[in-house]
């Protein structure tokens, strides 16, 4: 039920992998065409060769990892979750990005290996890199003797592991035992591609898990608390543990600030287009991304912490709740807590403003409730057509009323205005894209 939008949020995934390209020298247009090879779904060959080569084989285990950690299984919510990734295209576009990756590195490698001799002839910065993923000059001298495969025009020196497994035994054997040195090198070259794609489009491991779930005991109410809160924050962890201390750990200064700029700027910005899209598919004009308007310095906070997968606490910046009502407190500490909060609105907190003689929505609020928590019912291409065809017009039964306090709250609270009116059946106008830069 929460996972309908995250093919918007991942959009921050773009910036990572061409960071993470441009730190390990690869072509970032190739990437690019690579990527649209990857998402093209007629391209059969391409992701047989792909996944023949080692490439994408984890898609699943990596966007679960991501949103919500130990998802795969038989159980109900299990395969909930797979199948709303699957109808979002989160799956398809993750494994896209994370082949088109690997694909350019093992090309790139390929190629190098035809261009220098030895691992000591390289560019300063490709030999920082191959050493730090244990590759040796043997190693190298094997890739060498290896044939690459050529997959298509932009891809013509593929280094795969196939390719080192069909080197002849009498082409190694002056080096040592042909089957070991292929098993080593072949290994090597997978684990080195496959740590980067971890990065460039990231997945959280068996650290970040562990600092999120050691000794915590499952069935337990301070181990499912301590789950819930970990809930969706697998990213902004591993974002931390990959980046910010990859950049930290560049050997100057200079490399330090570099990398961190790039960082934040790459992931702002597609933050901005990230939140943009998401306000137009609910049937809201672009937010102003003027820093001089009233409200564009928070939206400008609020990319920037989008792009990092924490878009929802750009809510609190200036705002004591979310649009959907939950408070700083209740949206932390994860999917439970905020279950329970919004259970105790919808039936102390509605009972207490009656009490006061104000406006309950009762009606109003427990639909959302039902359509907050109903898996599937939040998809990104689905949801402003359901919502303006179904589900306003229910609330607006239920709680007469209610579409006009949620537009007054919009415009008071969050500075935003509708192309698509609650409770209309189709749009009068299309959105207003001046909007992003109105004062």
């Amino acid at each position: 039920s929460r996972l309908g939008g995250a093919v918007i949020t991942s959009l921050s995934d773009e910036g990572t992998m061409h960071l993470v390209a441009a730190m390990n020298k690869l072509p970032k247009m190739r990437m690019l065409a690579n990527e649209l090879r990857a998402l093209n779904p007629r391209n059969q060959m391409e992701k047989r060769l792909a996944l023949r080569a080692g490439l994408a084989m984890n898609t699943y285990i990596a966007s679960l990892n991501r949103f919500g950690q130990e998802g795969l299984g038989a159980s109900f919510s299990s395969k909930m979750a797979q199948t709303v990734l699957r109808a979002s295209g989160l799956n398809a576009l993750t494994e896209a990005r994370r082949r088109a990756f690997g694909v350019t590195m093992m090309s790139s490698i390929g190629q190098l290996s035809r261009d220098a001799r030895t691992l000591g002839e390289l560019d300063p910065g490709d030999y920082r890199i191959l050493l730090s993923k244990g590759i040796t000059d043997t190693d190298w001298e094997v890739w060498r003797r290896a044939t690459p495969e050529s997959w298509n025009a932009g891809n013509p020196n593929v280094l795969t592991p196939g390719a080192i497994y069909r080197i002849p035994d009498d082409s190694l054997t002056d080096l040592g035992d042909p089957a070991v040195l292929r098993e080593n090198a072949a290994t090597r070259l997978l684990g080195a591609v496959l740590e980067e794609s971890d990065v460039a489009v990231i997945e959280p491991g068996a650290k970040e898990r562990a600092m999120m779930m050691a000794n915590i005991q499952r069935g337990t109410w301070k181990g499912e608390l301590a789950r819930s809160f970990f809930l969706f924050k697998s990213f902004p962890i591993s974002m931390i543990e990959r980046h910010w201390m990859r950049g930290m750990d560049s050997p100057t200064a200079g490399g330090r600030a570099r990398y961190l700029a790039m960082l934040i700027a790459s992931t702002t910005l597609l933050g901005v287009v990230s939140m943009q899209i998401k306000e137009v598919v609910k049937g809201r004009d672009p937010l102003s991304m003027n820093p001089e308007a009233d409200g564009g310095m928070r939206n400008w906070m609020r990319a920037m912490l989008m792009g990092g997968s924490l878009g929802l606490y750009g809510d609190f910046v200036f705002s004591e709740s979310t649009q959907y009502g939950n408070t700083p407190i209740g949206a932390m500490m994860g999917p439970v807590v905020g279950l329970a909060e919004s259970s105790l609105n919808l039936t102390q907190g509605n009972l207490i403003q009656a009490l006061m003689g104000k406006d309950t929505h009762a009606g109003a609020e427990a639909l959302r409730f039902v359509k907050g928590n109903l898996p599937g019912a939040n998809l990104w291409y689905t949801k402003a057509a359901f919502d303006h065809m179904i589900y306003h017009e229910l609330q607006e039964f239920l709680s007469p009323g209610y579409l006009a306090q949620m537009r007054r709250r919009a415009a008071r609270e969050f500075k935003q205005s509708y192309w698509w009116e609650p409770g209309e059946t189709l749009p009068d106008r299309a959105p207003d894209l001046s909007r992003v830069v109105a004062e």
